[in-house]
């Protein structure tokens, strides 16, 4: 989780892994903060 908080310029606590807490493949969900270069949606 470390690497990916790194990668993506966020804190760990913005980073949680949503299925395979125990296995080897993981899905992990990070919270982004919008920004003003971001594209809107909607």
């Amino acid at each position: 989780m470390e690497i990916l908080a790194e990668h993506f310029k966020v804190p760990k606590s913005r980073i949680s892994i949503l299925r395979g807490t125990k296995s080897r493949n993981k899905i992990v969900q990070v919270f982004l903060e919008r920004t003003a270069d971001s594209p809107s949606y909607g």
